[in-house]
């Protein structure tokens, strides 16, 4: 895949992930559909289907990748830092990342 289309994937997906969240804030998952995310965002249902089985699907990968980057944003800092720091620096992601956080867990 060349760096262009490495690019599409990118904003496509976080076109869908914007629409999701929108909604999520204003009704519970189960009122969801694809086709309501994938108007939302101007993207095809076929284009939602090429990344996502569906929409638990689609939670499960953000969910995958929201744990990725903590891992790898805990790596980075627990090497340099001391435990307390850790901490705070935990404390501190969980804090920047709380919508998102929360509408992930709350909402499934």
């Amino acid at each position: 895949m060349t760096n262009s289309q490495n690019k599409n994937v990118r904003m496509t997906k976080l076109l869908l992930k914007k629409s999701l969240f929108e909604y999520l804030a204003e009704k519970p998952i189960t009122e969801l559909n694809v086709r309501m995310i994938c108007n939302r965002a101007q993207i095809n249902r076929s284009t939602f289907y090429l990344h996502y089985k569906s929409i638990d699907d689609m939670l499960n990968s953000i969910k995958d990748e929201e744990i990725s980057h903590f891992e790898k944003y805990i790596e980075s800092i627990i090497s340099t830092e001391n435990e307390y720091q850790v901490c705070v620096g935990c404390l501190n992601y969980i804090k920047d990342n709380m919508q998102a956080i929360s509408d992930i867990v709350n909402k499934q």
